[in-house]
C-alpha cells in the first residue's frame, strides 16, 4: 500500500483515482447493476462481480477553458453541436425501442397465461418472454445510462459546452 501511495503522490493524484474502476454485476433475476466500490456490491454477488478499469482521468483538463457558448463552433475532436444533437437522438431512440419492446413483451407475456397450450410449451415460451425481456431490460439501461451519464462525460472530456448534450434532448 506504501508503494501505490508513494506512486500516486509521484503522479499527483489519489489512489482512488490512479486506480478507479467500476464492477458489474448480475443477480438471479438477470438485473445487471453497477457500483464504483466493492463494499456496494451485495456480498452474494461479490465473487461474480467483473472489475471494469475505467478511462485515466482526462489530462487535458488542465488546459484552458474553451470559448464561451456563443463563441464555440466545435469541441476539440471537431464535433459541432448539431452532431451532439444527432448522437443524443440516436440513444433516445435506442431507449424509446427498448421501452417499446418491454411493453409488447410484457402483453405477450400476460397473453399468454390464457393460451389454451400445453404446459410445458407454456412455461417454454414463458421463460424465453423472459429472457427476451431482459436483454431489452439491458439494452434500456445502457441508454438511460449513455443518455444521463456516458454522453455528458464523453462531451466534457472532448470540451464541447454542456448544453450541446442537455439541449439535444431531456434525459429521464
Amino acid at each position: 500500500m506504501g508503494s501505490i501511495l508513494f506512486l500516486s503522490i509521484l503522479w499527483g493524484g489519489p489512489p482512488a483515482l490512479v486506480f478507479a474502476e467500476a464492477y458489474k454485476w448480475v443477480d438471479e433475476e438477470g438485473v445487471i447493476y453497477f457500483a464504483d466500490d466493492v463494499k456496494k456490491i451485495p456480498e452474494k454477488y461479490r465473487g461474480r462481480a467483473e472489475a471494469i478499469p475505467l478511462p485515466p482521468p482526462d489530462e487535458s483538463a488542465s488546459a484552458p477553458a474553451p470559448p464561451a457558448l456563443s463563441d464555440q463552433e466545435a469541441d476539440a475532436q471537431g464535433h459541432d453541436r448539431e452532431w451532439w444533437r444527432r448522437l443524443v437522438r440516436r440513444w433516445e431512440r435506442k431507449r424509446n425501442r427498448a421501452e417499446e419492446r418491454i411493453e409488447a413483451l410484457n402483453m405477450e407475456l400476460r397473453q399468454l397465461q390464457f393460451r389454451s397450450i400445453d404446459p410445458h410449451r407454456r412455461e417454454k415460451e414463458k421463460q424465453g418472454l423472459l429472457k427476451e425481456i431482459r436483454s431489452a431490460d439491458e439494452k434500456l439501461k445502457e441508454a438511460n445510462y449513455m443518455l444521463a451519464e456516458g454522453l455528458p462525460s464523453e462531451a466534457r472530456r472532448a470540451g464541447a459546452p454542456p448544453g450541446w448534450v442537455r439541449e439535444s434532448g431531456k434525459s429521464r
